[in-house]
């Protein structure tokens, strides 16, 4: 697809379909039963700044203000945005982010991107990206989908979305590794696996059910999602 054919695919999906909400992840460190909420996760102080790669409708960055973040939010979609504008106060951008992000080094004391890394082409470019433009002390995270999901490997997919290029968590690993950063934190997310009153059809909704019981027993390298919090390294 041409840019021009993503941008209008994005347009189409804001208008039908809601964006990410808050992110909730059941951890898989100490207590697996707890509920992790992220802006808990990053400690995020009052005042500091986070940028949203892919905000979407804003959701996520609402929840944000409402903590007393300075907000700032990029996405290629022009129908998201204007959503998000009438979500929260924040900074936006419509920019493809591949082409690069439009601030200053080391200007953002958190920058997130949520479900959204594994859908660009470029993807080295875009974590080198939110890479340069955070601080030397801030806190990233970057929330994917495993390619090595079990249901994946019964033929359950689930992403319908033009671009998908999701890895293994050893490949994301090595990805994030290899753009500079430190991963301080990793949770899993079973989350499509809990939610039994959502499935696209009877045979993949059978999967779930059989799987139901399983969760709190499937490792990390079989689940849903990962989330990562990552660090800038130190450079040589």
């Amino acid at each position: 697809m041409h840019k021009a054919e993503i941008k209008d695919y994005y347009n189409i999906y804001h208008d039908c379909k809601s964006s990410k909400a808050s992110i909730n992840i059941k951890s898989d460190i100490n207590d697996n039963s707890r509920e992790n909420n992220l802006l808990d996760i990053l400690k995020v102080k009052h005042g500091d700044k986070i940028l949203d790669v892919g905000c979407g409708k804003g959701i996520f960055l609402a929840e944000a203000k409402r903590w007393g973040l300075a907000c700032y939010g990029i996405d290629i979609s022009e129908k998201a945005l204007s959503m998000a504008k009438q979500m929260t106060d924040a900074c936006y951008i419509c920019a493809d982010v591949e082409q690069g992000i439009f601030y200053p080094d080391g200007f953002f004391d958190y920058v997130t991107c949520l479900g959204v890394w594994e859908h660009f082409r470029n993807q080295e470019v875009v974590m080198m990206e939110m890479a340069r433009v955070l601080k030397n002390t801030g806190k990233m995270c970057v929330f994917v989908p495993n390619e090595d999901y079990i249901l994946h490997k019964f033929g359950y997919e689930t992403d319908d979305q033009p671009i998908v290029n999701r890895y293994s968590l050893h490949e994301y690993i090595k990805r994030i590794q290899g753009s500079g950063l430190v991963i301080e934190k990793l949770w899993k997310d079973n989350s499509h696996l809990y939610n039994l009153r959502e499935s696209s059809g009877y045979i993949k909704h059978f999967f779930k059910i059989l799987a139901h019981p399983f969760v709190p027993l499937l490792p990390m390298e079989l689940s849903y999602h990962f989330m990562f919090i990552c660090k800038k390294g130190k450079k040589r």
